[in-house]
């Protein structure tokens, strides 16, 4: 009998979002194929640690103090003892390298250059960059993540691109549901509502989808935003300005009632997605789709509606054109499934593991 690999998957804390996301599917995955998973979470935030466990994996928080504080964060990794250590953000890349065991670079983001917001960031993708030829592979989660690091000098023998997943039944509601969520936030019956479901940051632009909601705002239309983030209040502003009645619950806890809401799905990202979590999840979920042509979000051309970033007036007659196709559920099967996404990270894993 195989002994079972340990696969240590390091984060930066396991709260809400995309990433976490796919980190809950992978570690069921690899649970099922035999593996033992600890999960590794720089600082401590418990949105996924349930379904995390219930998946049959471990987890382990640093508790670090601060993003500087990697003397507590490299200790309790080193102590794993792991067959091979799997990083999802330059600074758990780093650490996986220092975990002892064969390190997994992976890359969940494109327009690197574009990214650091402060001093530490910085240092930890310049580390990144540097070091990316100790690791057995570096794993980007789009096609236009993985040429840019071949671009930038990334070992091309080791750069692979793995997609992420969507498991489409998470994310199903009732008629029912839509119609008690619409009417939590106010949405009439006849209302068609146009929505985002994202962080409020620059890399989602704030600031082109209120300039486009202005351009399409038409009798019972309505606009909202699903989410957090540090330009909450600057996107409220905007909105003020401009004359829009925009709905901000802020952070959503029950997608599938949020996307059943929704009329139109739509993404103003100005650059840096690889291919959006809940653009997949919207498209899965059959709705009309609205998104800017970053990442690999033009492989989706044939099944929704892929505008030029940072162009309100595309975006918005985009909008008024988007209508329902049904190829979107049966595209995420056929390029984003859970299977196929667990199967190559594994295989990635077990090679890195063994040195073969």
């Amino acid at each position: 009998m195989v002994a079972a690999v340990h696969v240590a998957l390091i984060l930066h804390a396991l709260g809400p979002g995309g990433t976490e996301r796919q980190m809950t599917y992978l570690v069921a995955g690899l649970v099922e194929r035999g593996e033992r998973v600890t999960v590794v979470e720089i600082r401590r935030a418990d949105h996924f640690a349930d379904a995390i466990r219930a998946a049959g994996g471990e987890v382990v928080s640093a508790e670090a103090r601060n993003r500087a504080d990697i003397a507590r964060v490299v200790r309790p990794i080193h102590a794993l003892r792991a067959d091979v250590a799997y990083g999802l953000n330059p600074e758990a890349n780093l650490l996986a390298l220092a975990s002892g065991a064969p390190a997994v670079f992976g890359v969940r983001t494109s327009d690197l250059a574009r990214l650091p917001k402060d001093a530490i960031a910085k240092v930890a993708m310049g580390l990144q960059h540097r070091l990316a030829r100790r690791a057995r592979f570096v794993v980007a989660n789009s096609h236009a993540a993985a040429r840019q690091l071949v671009a930038r000098g990334y070992p091309s023998d080791r750069v692979r691109s793995v997609l992420n997943a969507v498991e489409r039944q998470r994310f199903v509601a009732s008629p029912a549901d839509r119609d008690r969520r619409r009417a939590r936030l106010g949405i009439a019956a006849g209302d068609q509502l146009i929505a985002t479901v994202a962080r409020i940051d620059a890399q989602k632009d704030p600031e082109t989808f209120v300039r486009a909601a202005k351009v399409a705002t038409r009798p019972g239309r309505r606009f909202a935003w699903f989410g957090e983030g540090e330009l909450r209040p600057e996107l409220l502003r905007l909105a003020r300005e401009a004359g829009i009645d925009l709905i901000a619950p802020g952070a959503v806890h029950d997608l599938a009632s949020t996307y059943a809401a929704i009329d139109v799905f739509t993404l103003a990202s100005a650059w840096a997605e690889a291919f959006s979590n809940a653009f997949a999840e919207a498209l899965a979920l059959g709705l009309p789709c609205v998104v800017t042509e970053t990442g690999d979000h033009a492989l989706a051309a044939g099944v929704a509606t892929v505008v030029p970033p940072r162009n309100p007036q595309a975006l918005a007659a985009a909008w008024d054109t988007a209508a329902r196709n049904g190829g979107g559920p049966e595209w995420v099967r056929a390029n984003l499934g859970v299977d196929q996404m667990v199967s190559s990270t594994h295989e990635l894993l077990l090679e890195a593991a063994r040195g073969t």
